[in-house]
């Protein structure tokens, strides 16, 4: 119960304000990934842009979809990593042509803070070194 929790209207979720704090490791033991996943909902903001990243792109293994692919290209929006930001969007556009058209309409991704990347920031290539 403790686990679909996450997944609904913050309104709704029981008067938990943290309801990643109350989890135990054995409360997600099988749900290790749907947790993750539903962690990306969150929103984005500087104090959690890097751990975002770190995330999505995980993620990407499990499920490469628009929802994971969006909060990647947002969080490296955020933290500066232009060539990071580069990479994923070529693989978006070449993976979800329709749907990556529709996501640049929306444009702008990240907060207005964020428009010149975070303090100390710099562009980095992905984390990962291979390609999702």
């Amino acid at each position: 119960a403790r686990v679909s929790n996450l997944y609904g209207v913050a309104a709704t979720r029981a008067g938990i304000f943290d309801p990643f704090g109350e989890l135990q490791e054995h409360d997600v033991f099988l749900f290790v990934d749907e947790v993750a996943f539903s962690r990306l909902a969150l929103p984005l903001h500087r104090a959690n842009a890097q751990e975002q990243y770190a995330l999505a792109e995980d993620l990407l293994h499990y499920s490469p979809e628009p929802r994971v692919i969006e909060r990647l290209l947002e969080s490296a929006e955020f933290l500066g990593r232009s060539s990071a930001v580069a990479f994923y969007k070529a693989r978006y556009a070449q993976a979800f042509p329709e749907r990556f058209i529709e996501w640049l309409a929306m444009e702008p991704h990240v907060p207005p803070e964020a428009a010149h990347g975070a303090p100390g920031s710099q562009a980095q290539a992905p984390a990962s070194g291979t390609q999702p």
